[in-house]
């Protein structure tokens, strides 16, 4: 017996320090912008999804959405803090690149943006639909061919439209609502939004009510995600994931959801 106990001594100093190894290795993995914070940005302007509005004094307000309730929630699961960072979507999309923030709220997935993104496991989907001036003979996309439409910068359904009516020419907004009002306006024929913005952006804003319809059908059906920096934050996106499938199992997630969403979509 004596002549195991080196052994047994050895073996057990070896497994104490692959443990640490691994628990070391783990923590820089997770590489947060601030430590023990999930620092997440997204669209100060995607309702219901995800926005902010700004006070007197140009300052970001308490961000409000379904994302953020969603997110919250997951995040506290994983036993981190959660901070959001409002902003327009162009500088969103920069901000997991520059190291401003550790992952992007609810960004739609295509093959042209898993070049530069790494996804968590989606959490909802979006559809985009055109809507028009009540007024306006427009029955879908096609009558948009050779004519212009407003459509918000970096939107998921640029590239499917692009393919799919390359004669349309898309002028581009900060975010639904300056989109609709372009439309009104004359200044594009119609616009393109996800259906549920759309909606929500039309009920919350006065001046849209019942000047604009929903045209065709959806398109660009694109399943969203928590977004990181391709090839980065590997181990954080694991926990991320881990934790989002335990609370969609739970009547909260049904709560949350049935919050931001139970608008009428006809």
């Amino acid at each position: 017996m004596m002549l195991k106990l080196p052994f047994i001594k050895i073996s057990i100093a070896i497994s104490i320090i692959f443990l640490m190894f691994t628990k070391i290795a783990f923590a820089e993995d997770l590489s947060l912008v601030k430590q023990g914070v999930l620092t997440i940005s997204h669209d100060d302007s995607f309702a219901p999804f995800g926005y902010a509005e700004k006070n007197a004094q140009g300052k970001y307000n308490v961000s409000q959405g379904f994302e953020i309730d969603l997110l919250k929630n997951v995040v506290q699961k994983m036993g981190l803090k959660s901070e959001f960072i409002p902003n327009a979507w162009a500088k969103v999309l920069v901000s997991v690149k520059v190291n401003t923030a550790d992952a992007i709220a609810t960004i739609g997935i295509n093959e042209e943006r898993k070049k530069s993104y790494d996804y968590s496991e989606p959490y909802a989907n979006y559809a985009a639909i055109l809507f028009v001036p009540k007024e306006k003979n427009i029955s879908n996309l096609s009558d948009l061919n050779g004519k212009k439409m407003g459509i918000q910068k970096n939107h998921f359904s640029v590239p499917w439209i692009r393919d799919h009516y390359p004669k349309i020419e898309m002028v581009t907004f900060e975010n639904a609502k300056d989109c609709f009002m372009a439309a009104l306006n004359g200044k594009v024929e119609g616009a393109v939004a996800d259906k549920l913005v759309g909606l929500y952006t039309i009920k919350q804003n006065s001046e849209l009510t019942d000047k604009l319809k929903l045209v065709g059908e959806e398109f660009a059906s694109t399943p969203v995600a928590l977004a990181f920096a391709k090839g980065q934050k590997k181990q954080l996106r694991i926990k991320f994931n881990e934790a989002l499938v335990t609370f969609q199992k739970s009547n909260d997630y049904t709560e949350i959801f049935n919050k931001w969403f139970g608008i009428k979509t006809k």
